[in-house]
Order: C-alpha cells, then sequence, then structure tokens
C-alpha cells in the first residue's frame, strides 16, 4: 500500500510546486519523509486504533453458520456482546440445513465465504472429519471438563478418540405427567386403601388405637397433603407394567381418556423399549466394528413392545407427536413420551392460561421390572472448521457460545443447554413430584439425557435410525421381531464389511403375558 501511494505523490509531485518557487529537491525530501510516516501508520498505528472504534481487519472476524432459525436471537445477542466484551467482529450466517456438509464443503475448500465455526449435530461429525471439515478444540478458557459437562455430552463431541467439537445443546426423550391427576388417584387409592382395612361398624381397630389416618366418625376418611404426596411419588412409574397396573384398578379423572400415549411412528420416542439393549458404534458412536441390535433382550423387548399394541390400539400411520403432546396439553393424558420442546410449550400455555394443570416429569419407563429403559438423544455442536486460518478466535468465540452466555439459550430458544453452568436455578421452569428426589423438571432432563443413546457418528451407519424407526413400525404392526432385528443387523454388518453377512438365528426367547402381570382386581 505505502509503495503505490509513494508512486502516487511522485507522479503528482510537480503539481505541488506550480507557480511556486519553491526547491523541487527539498519537495522531494519532504515528500519522502511523508511517504515514511505514512507508511508507519499504515503498518502499527492504523490497526490498533481501527479495532479499538470497532472497524477490524479480517482475520478479526468470525464468520459462523448455523441451520436452525430459532437460534437467531440467541446467536445475533451473543455477537453483539463479544463485540463489546472481545472487539471481535461475529458474521452468523442463518443457510440451508439440505446437504449442509456438501455445502460448507464446497466453500470452503473454495474459500468463497466459508465459515470459521459452524453448529452441526454430533451424527454428522464423522463425515465432516473425514473431508477435513473439523479440528480438534482448544479449550482456550479451560471449562470443557466434568465439572461442567456431562460424560454424554464429552461422548457426543469425540469421533477417534479426539475432542473435534464443543457440545451446544441437546434433544432427549423423557416421560411426563399430569401432576393433577395423578395426586388425585393417589387420594382416591389412599381412601380405597382405608375403607378396606376400616373395621366394621362397633369394632374397634386392630391395634385398639385412634388412627390419625383412618375413617371419622362422620364417616370422612383423614387425609393430609403429605400422605398424598408420598403415595403420588410412589404411583410415579418405573416401567409400562406399572402403568398398565395403574391404568387396571384406577378410574380415569376429569376428562382424562388416555393412561399413557406415545408417538409410535418416531423412533425418538419408542426406542427406549429395547434401546438399553442395542449398540452401534460404540459409546462414542464412532466405532464401525460395533454392532449389537441383534440379541436375545433386544427380542424379547421388541416382542413385549408388540404385546402393547393389545392395550393401547394406535394406528402406526396416523400417530404423530403433535397429537400425543396436544393431547397431553388438553387434559386428556396422564402420561405421555415428549422431548425437550415440550417444556416450554407447556410453560407459555401455563403462562397464557390455556393449561390449566400442573405437571412433572420423570425417566422414562422399562418394559417391566427387570428391563431399564435407554432413551435416544441427539446434541448440537460448534465446531471449528478445519480449513479455518482464524482458529484461534474461532475457538474462543465457540466456547463463548456454549459455555459463557448459555444463561440465556433456554430463555431465548426453548433449548436445553449441555453446560451444567446453567441448572435448574437459571432456568425457570415449573417444579414438582419427580420421584423421591423430588428434583427439578431441567435436573431430571439432565439426567435423561446423561443415560441416553446418542446417534452415531460413522458415516456408513448415517440411516440407521431411518432403518429401526421402520424396524419399530414394522413390529408393532405385527411383523415377527426376531426376524425384523436379524435383517436389521445384517444390513448393518453387510455396509460396515463390504460383503454380504448372515446372522445366525437366534431363538425366540419365551415371554410373560403382560395380561398375566397385572392386578386381578
Amino acid at each position: 500500500m505505502s509503495k503505490k501511494r509513494i508512486k502516487k505523490y511522485n507522479k503528482n509531485k510537480y503539481g505541488f510546486v506550480k507557480g511556486r518557487a519553491i526547491n523541487i529537491k527539498i519537495t522531494l525530501f519532504l515528500l519522502l519523509i511523508c511517504a515514511c510516516v505514512f507508511s508507519v501508520w499504515i503498518l502499527f498505528i492504523a490497526p490498533g486504533k481501527n479495532t479499538s472504534e470497532g472497524t477490524v481487519s479480517e482475520n478479526r472476524v468470525v464468520r459462523v453458520w448455523y441451520t436452525d432459525e430459532e437460534l437467531k436471537n440467541y446467536i445475533d445477542s451473543a455477537a453483539i456482546e463479544y463485540l463489546d466484551a472481545e472487539g471481535v467482529h461475529v458474521e452468523p450466517v442463518l443457510v440451508s440445513g439440505v446437504e449442509f456438509i456438501e455445502q460448507l464443503g464446497c466453500a470452503s475448500v473454495n474459500r468463497k465465504d466459508a465459515p470459521d465455526i459452524y453448529i452441526a449435530g454430533s451424527d454428522v461429525l464423522g463425515k465432516a472429519s473425514m473431508a477435513g471439515l473439523t479440528s480438534v478444540i482448544s479449550d482456550p478458557l479451560g471449562v470443557v471438563d466434568h465439572d461442567n459437562f456431562t460424560q454424554a455430552s464429552f461422548n457426543a463431541v469425540t469421533y477417534k478418540g479426539q475432542m473435534i467439537a464443543y457440545p451446544f445443546y441437546y434433544e432427549t426423550a423423557f416421560l411426563i405427567y399430569n401432576r393433577d391427576y395423578l395426586e388425585e388417584i393417589a387420594e382416591n387409592d389412599i381412601k380405597r386403601a382405608l375403607s378396606e382395612d376400616s373395621p366394621e361398624d362397633g369394632e374397634e381397630p386392630a391395634d385398639g388405637s385412634d388412627s390419625e389416618n383412618g375413617t371419622e366418625e362422620n364417616g370422612d376418611v383423614n387425609i393430609t397433603e403429605s400422605d398424598i404426596k408420598t403415595r403420588t411419588e410412589e404411583l410415579i412409574p418405573g416401567s409400562i407394567v406399572d402403568i398398565l397396573s395403574l391404568a387396571a384398578v384406577s378410574d380415569a379423572p376429569g376428562q382424562m381418556e388416555n393412561f399413557f400415549s406415545w408417538d409410535v411412528s418416531d423412533v425418538f420416542y419408542n426406542y427406549f423399549f429395547a434401546g438399553a439393549y442395542m449398540d452401534v458404534g460404540g459409546i462414542c458412536g464412532d466405532d464401525p466394528t460395533c454392532i449389537d441390535v441383534y440379541n436375545e433382550e433386544s427380542i424379547r423387548c421388541m416382542c413385549i413392545y408388540q404385546s402393547l399394541n393389545e392395550f393401547f390400539s394406535v394406528d402406526s400411520k396416523e400417530s404423530s407427536y403433535e397429537h400425543v403432546l396436544n393431547d397431553f396439553m388438553e387434559g386428556r393424558t396422564l402420561f405421555a413420551v415428549v422431548t425437550t420442546d415440550a417444556i416450554r410449550r407447556l410453560e407459555e400455555a401455563k403462562a397464557d392460561g390455556t393449561f390449566e394443570y400442573e405437571y412433572g416429569v420423570a425417566p422414562l419407563p422399562g418394559i417391566d421390572a427387570d428391563h431399564s429403559a435407554a432413551g435416544l438423544s441427539t446434541t448440537e455442536c460448534v465446531v471449528v472448521n478445519g480449513y479455518s486460518s482464524n482458529k484461534e478466535a474461532a475457538n474462543r468465540f465457540a466456547e463463548y457460545l456454549v459455555f459463557s452466555d448459555i444463561d440465556s439459550l433456554y430463555d431465548r430458544t426453548g433449548k436445553m443447554p449441555c453446560a451444567s453452568a446453567a441448572r435448574s436455578e437459571d432456568i425457570v421452569l415449573s417444579t414438582g413430584i419427580t420421584g423421591a428426589e423430588n428434583k427439578s423438571v431441567s435436573d431430571t432432563i439432565r439426567d435423561m439425557y446423561a443415560v441416553s443413546e446418542e446417534l452415531p457418528k460413522v458415516p456408513e451407519f448415517a440411516d440407521f435410525w431411518l432403518r429401526l424407526e421402520l424396524a419399530y413400525t414394522l413390529v408393532w404392526d405385527g411383523e415377527d421381531p426376531n426376524e425384523i432385528l436379524k435383517a436389521l443387523s445384517e444390513r448393518l454388518r453387510s455396509e460396515a464389511t463390504g460383503s454380504e453377512v448372515s446372522e445366525n438365528r437366534i431363538d425366540t426367547p419365551e415371554i410373560t403375558n403382560l395380561a398375566d402381570m397385572l392386578p386381578s382386581d
């Protein structure tokens, strides 16, 4: 730049002295000094001055790509705050999620408006890494540790033994229940129990004492709030059998029509029935040799799952999550399987008076007392582009986005942050009975995320969940669970090895009829 300006001054020097009695040599000397001073100003003084005034050079700009429009307010606000705090410009860009990695790759290779960081699901990290679109995080603030993030978050952003992204927010499934209805059922249950234990007219209690909780002289039953709370906690189901048992002995309160509801057409909401006994990709979802979907316990769980059609006659072609959530919000369902988006919708409905009930959340129930549940989860990550020439600044803003400013994420987007810095006291939600520990809503959901199964990162398994969803649908509609899981396993192993694989058939285990597990009364 300085050389061009010197040539310009040399070219115009005679114009400066035209008609004046000034020595040309002196003029040239003065112009040379001016040019040197100007060059020093351009090279050393101007950059600092421009930065302080907010006019920054290109390497002081961090470009961010994201695909979820709900993040716009959060990212825009974070960009403004970060400029004020660090003097670094952040340029957020909302792009289409269609063929996102392909878009990212083309822009990065061509060096045309490519992002320094981008937000993407953990399931695409394997594909992105193979294309050189990731880099190992530098964690400049040293906050990506087990004090601030769960192991589930670490697993989600780890690929081939390295952390190649910052965990941002997550989605997972959990059980939600109408607390008012459950308390009413609990109270009626106590009354029924006391009535059965009460002595006949004229008889004294067996122990000869007056009970605090019992039938008074006028025939009314004396029940305390503490009694109802305790019994309500006991009625929170640990298994599907518990729900069926409750339905068998309880009358539906209010306008309730369903004791239990979930979207049978979406694997995100029915994966938990057998998910604890399936594994694809290993702990971090990056091991193509780890394929275990066809085993005795997964077959057993899927057989029991199929038998639920006897109790919950739901057409898989008509089932939808929206219908499940609307029924719950309108007071027609006691228990439902939902995802984190439901919490914000319920809170907004409570605020405007369209949801008139109290609610609680609980862990997903297992099929029966002998089987545990594991839900599905997805984790959105902030990734530093491997092609970025501005990685230091990119890492710093990425960390700011997922940690330093995270307390406002839920308020602005309704999304649950991975960082445990945003604890329940920072996220204003309804709290209620969620088991013996009486945890808050956000803590219970976080616990479910901690034991959930992540989508695999192995590129060969990119459509695994679509196939698993089809498998659940076929089983629900009456196909043989053994054959369906065997075919799924063979397909996955064939893709992983590049050659046809045939599984040895496992005998279908004997299964106790669910109806035989329920109370006879």
